[in-house]
């Protein structure tokens, strides 16, 4: 592992980019400056030479973020934490004015902040910057071309403040035939806003067995055909009433109509 140091300023922000075709990459650091190294990984890494040798500055100590290169005008781009969006030309590049490799221009107009890479459409020539817009306070992407000279707004946000959500009117339920919504989707056991259960919750439960079959059920003095709002089975057994008198009671029902009486009688 070689470890090459190129400045004496910390970068906290600006991964590099790498050019597979010449072997070399850009970096920023926290000072506003671009530096290029060469002989990456077919040589012994160094920075580059000329300009390049003691980095080429934005004019003011700010962030870089992560450049990119434009393989067809050898132009760099990167952000800065203030906001800026920033170009350099390097050696043969067809976009520009400043004798190259030199620092092209920053626009200071659009950002407060960006802290995130460019994004280079090489078949269009054209830039994207991601960023918080300046007074607005809201992010916003901008698209621009590859000499910062044309910035046109491609997504924005504005932040502003929520409005509040209108109170939710409960009207009282009076008892009609028709509850309002609120109680209508209430189950029996939960009450409406209004403190009164609705009325269709309130209606009493029928038995589902019919009429014949409760006078079945419990045809002696001690066990009254009264109907519940939930009937048990003909022989379940109900605990108000001793374990011993109910199974008397259960052989009692099992025997003939004649035997049934005189089990009556003696008891």
């Amino acid at each position: 592992m070689f470890n090459l140091v190129y400045n004496s300023t910390a970068n906290s922000q600006s991964p590099p980019f790498y050019d597979y075709l010449t072997d070399e990459l850009y970096v920023g650091d926290d000072g506003g400056k671009l530096w290029k190294a060469a002989g990456v990984f077919n040589g012994t890494p160094a920075l580059a030479a000329g300009n390049w040798a003691s980095g080429i500055s934005i004019g003011s100590s700010h962030k870089l973020n992560g450049p990119v290169l434009d393989f067809t005008t050898k132009n760099i781009f990167a952000g800065d934490d203030a906001g800026g969006m920033n170009y350099w030309r390097d050696t043969g590049s067809t976009a520009g004015s400043c004798s190259a490799p030199c620092f092209g221009s920053r626009v200071t107009t659009n950002f407060s902040s960006i802290t995130d890479p460019p994004v280079l459409d090489g078949s269009t020539g054209k830039v994207h910057f991601f960023g918080i817009s300046l007074g607005a306070s809201g992010r916003q992407v901008l698209q621009t071309d590859t000499t910062l000279g044309s910035v046109v707004l491609q997504l924005s946000e504005t932040r502003t403040r929520r409005r509040s959500t209108p109170a939710r009117i409960i009207q009282p339920f009076t008892g009609s035939s028709s509850p309002p919504a609120s109680c209508q989707i209430r189950t029996m056991e939960t009450r409406c806003r209004s403190g009164r259960v609705p009325e269709h919750a309130r209606r009493s439960r029928k038995s589902t067995i019919p009429a014949k079959a409760r006078a079945r059920i419990g045809s002696s003095s001690r066990f009254p055909a009264t109907a519940h709002s939930v009937d048990p089975p003909p022989d379940a057994w109900n605990p108000s009433i001793s374990l011993q008198d109910f199974r008397q009671e259960q052989r009692r029902q099992a025997l003939p109509v004649v035997e049934r009486a005189a089990s009556s009688w003696i008891t």
